[in-house]
């Protein structure tokens, strides 16, 4: 027998807004919200014209590599949270806006943070004036 997904539905909201839409749905099924002037920028929607549905693509490495945090106490779960996500920094049991930017780390604390490798950047340093 079939299953039917409770898949949200989003109309159009823009000429050549077609894939924001359909990746709007998705990403509201997956529990992630996004409005689709904020896809349509990230997907490189042209008016008019729509986007080659390749574009999507450029969505994988969003948020890669920067922060992750888990909250557990269990030892194994961390190592393999470690091991399996892909971040420059692992945070245990730790507010994740705070120590992200370098507030008790022991990083030069900043709002620009490198995703190094993994979002491709050139770092995963705090991105300040005081690099040299």
């Amino acid at each position: 027998m079939a299953r039917v997904l409770n898949v949200p539905y989003f109309p159009q909201t823009d000429d050549g807004y077609c894939l924001p839409a359909c990746v709007q749905m998705v990403l509201g099924y997956l529990g992630f919200h996004s409005t689709q002037d904020q896809l349509a920028c990230e997907l490189d929607v042209r008016p008019f014209l729509g986007t080659p549905a390749s574009n999507v693509t450029r969505l994988r490495s969003q948020g890669r590599g920067h922060t992750a945090v888990i909250h557990t106490q269990n030892q194994d779960l961390i190592e393999q949270f470690g091991r399996e996500v892909e971040a420059s920094r692992i945070l245990v049991n730790t507010p994740n806006s705070q120590r992200c930017i370098g507030l008790s780390t022991g990083l030069t604390p900043s709002p620009a943070l490198g995703c190094g490798t993994f979002g491709g950047n050139s770092t995963t340093d705090n991105v300040t004036l005081l690099i040299c």
